[in-house]
């Protein structure tokens, strides 16, 4: 719980103390946090579209930008991927384009990215599951920001794998998308059929056990 620029935080003897470090947020899923993929819609601001600044990239920033405007009325801004985000109050949707994504993930979050080998996604037991990278591979998934702040990443290893992945940004509410999802080339005749893990993260930003995984 919180009161005025301070939290109340509970030790491992059981005692409440006062904090007022709030880094703590960044490791525990809370407040605005909460909830799938739609979470992210839930901003306190305009949204910062961060993209890689490549055509298929851009392109699709434009799209997701548009569709914000209609549905919501939505205001948002497109910025070079890696600009700095700490100063933005809003939430933050990350495009990015093939294997040396610089958009950074906590030490602690199960999704990384393997120069040589691919994508992987630490499921429940702390067993890394890899997807090579491959023609049509993508992936959209939440991820903490500080202040209860959401970072919606959408990434693909080529045209393809992104288009896949962007056409599974929320743009409505309460329809009970999985907080991660990896697309493959065989969503293009498969559909949703087509991917490769799906689930959703606990409250400490890990896989729950009852996510899907090939």
């Amino acid at each position: 719980m919180s009161g005025r620029g301070h939290w109340f935080t509970r030790t491992e003897n059981g005692s409440w103390q006062i904090s007022y470090n709030r880094s703590w947020g960044m490791g525990q899923r809370y407040g605005a946090q909460l909830g799938g993929l739609d979470a992210v819609m839930r901003t306190r601001g305009r949204f910062l579209i961060s993209t890689a600044y490549v055509d298929e990239a851009l392109s699709v920033a434009s799209q997701i930008a548009r569709n914000l405007f209609q549905y919501f009325a939505a205001d948002s801004e497109i910025v070079p991927l890696g600009a700095a985000q700490d100063v933005h109050p809003g939430n933050v949707i990350s495009i990015a384009l093939g294997p040396n994504i610089s958009a950074s993930l906590p030490e602690i979050h199960p999704i990384a990215f393997n120069n040589d080998s691919g994508l992987s996604v630490r499921n429940a037991l702390g067993v890394n599951r890899t997807y090579a990278y491959e023609e049509g591979l993508g992936a959209i998934y939440l991820k903490a920001l500080p202040n209860e702040r959401l970072e919606l990443i959408v990434w693909g290893y080529d045209s393809d794998g992104l288009r896949h992945a962007a056409r599974l940004v929320p743009m409505l509410t309460g329809v009970g998308q999985p907080d991660f999802i990896v697309v493959s080339k065989k969503c293009a005749w498969k559909g949703a059929a087509g991917v490769s893990a799906m689930g959703f993260f606990d409250n400490s930003w890990q896989v729950s056990g009852s996510s899907f995984f090939i």
